[in-house]
């Protein structure tokens, strides 16, 4: 009798239609999800006991790919890869409505996608010139680069995980007026890093890898498109110059870095990606993602409470496709996530917006908005950045400004990527 139930169970099982993904993009739990959610935690475990001090495979899935701090914080070497890259990215603020982004992400030939917006208590919201386009040209011919920075700024590390320093020097806009910004600032902290190669939750993990169709194609996508990142929350201490005037402030702050083979916007369909520092101490980051040659659906995330213990989040009600598919963000939305045993309920409304775009060819759309937050009834405040794939292409009005060597550079990264075309499956072209 037992065995004519199993047997019956198992052939209802096979027989089972899978759910059509949402939008033709985001994956539901299918038949098999559970026994790949628990094959993908017995896969965890062991390689994070396994790599616990370094990966010689490229990392992820439990394993660290780079264990040293000293090898961590440093510029990175570029791949042979057109795409390959080198980022970093700060967001910071404070109680007196000062808020601040930064970041600089290195491509091959010296070539920068930059931003920079400030808030100024008495300006508004600023930001650089030449946005929405972030393309910058750091080296003449293009010659490689060796720093993260672009045309008047730099960020550099000087103690590894301990202090960077960051500044500027130059012109940025409000609306149609420009106004005179310098600022020399420090990132320190004393906290440890949230390396997301390591210390992602595994339920997280687990989930999101359940859910997709694990094929040879699959994990070759997974392979090839994995970055190394890692995040740590501090403060960022200065001075900063307006239109003459100089103030010292203080921030609360958020840094991040990542870097590896390659970087395809083109390969992003989404993401959510939300930092927010609390008056009681704690910061939170998570960030919700859809990339659906590797995960149509990713949670991840943190909390980091005022002693620097870190607690990753191992559940999110957050879904993608309730919250702007169309392209519109909203701009007052709540959420629920748990971390370390404990469900939190996120309250946001939108203070600042802009738009800006990243790729050689505007292959990705980015909302960028400083917040307001209440989490479990306690204030804070914030950065929200919602992704969008963008097919527009960058004007030709924007791109004919760039320097002749930089249209060989696209015409190079063309080639190779039809090659790589050419030599896929040919199912995968399909």
């Amino acid at each position: 009798m037992l065995i004519s139930l199993l047997l019956m169970a198992l052939y209802r099982l096979f027989r089972r239609k899978d759910p059509e993904p949402i939008f033709g993009v985001y994956r539901q739990r299918r038949k098999w999800y559970w026994l790949k959610y628990f094959i993908f935690l017995v896969i965890f475990f062991f390689r994070k006991l396994r790599y616990r001090k370094g990966s010689s495979d490229g990392g992820g899935q439990g394993a660290k790919n780079i264990a040293d701090p000293n090898l961590m914080e440093k510029v990175q070497p570029l791949s042979d890869h057109p795409k390959a890259f080198d980022a970093i990215f700060y967001i910071a603020g404070n109680a007196d409505g000062y808020r601040f982004i930064m970041g600089t992400e290195r491509r091959h030939k010296g070539i920068i996608h930059g931003v920079l917006y400030l808030v100024v208590p008495d300006l508004g919201f600023i930001c650089l010139p030449q946005m929405p386009d972030t393309m910058m040209f750091t080296t003449n011919f293009g010659k490689e680069g060796s720093a993260f920075g672009g045309p008047g700024f730099i960020s550099e590390p000087i103690v590894p995980m301990n202090k960077w320093r960051l500044r500027y020097r130059g012109q940025m806009r409000k609306g149609e007026e420009l106004h005179d910004v310098e600022f020399s600032f420090e990132f320190l902290s004393q906290f440890p890093c949230f390396d997301f190669d390591s210390d992602l939750s595994p339920r997280s993990l687990a989930d999101s890898m359940a859910r997709e169709k694990w094929t040879q194609e699959y994990f070759r996508h997974l392979r090839s498109a994995h970055q190394s990142h890692y995040e740590q929350m501090g403060s960022i201490r200065g001075t900063l110059k307006v239109n003459g005037e100089a103030r010292v402030i203080e921030m609360r702050a958020f840094r991040d870095h990542s870097y590896g083979f390659k970087r395809d916007w083109s390969l992003m369909h989404r993401y959510a990606f939300i930092v927010f520092f609390l008056e009681d101490g704690r910061s939170v980051s998570m960030g919700i993602i859809s990339q659906p040659c590797t995960c149509s659906i990713l949670n991840t995330g943190y909390i980091c409470s005022n002693s620097g213990k870190l607690s990753a989040v191992d559940w999110c009600d957050f879904e993608l496709y309730q919250h702007g598919e169309s392209g519109n963000p909203p701009k007052d939305f709540a959420y629920q996530f748990s971390a370390a045993g404990r469900t939190h309920t996120v309250q946001i409304l939108v203070d600042y917006e802009n738009v800006h775009y990243v790729g050689s060819q505007w292959e990705a759309r980015m909302v960028e908005r400083f917040i307001s937050v209440t989490m479990d009834g306690v204030p804070g405040y914030g950065v929200a950045e919602f992704h969008y794939n963008n097919k527009s292409g960058r004007p030709e009005e924007v791109a004919n400004r760039d320097p002749q060597w930089y249209k060989n550079v696209l015409t190079r990264e063309a080639q190779y990527k039809k090659l790589e075309y050419m030599s896929m499956p040919q199912t995968a072209q399909k």
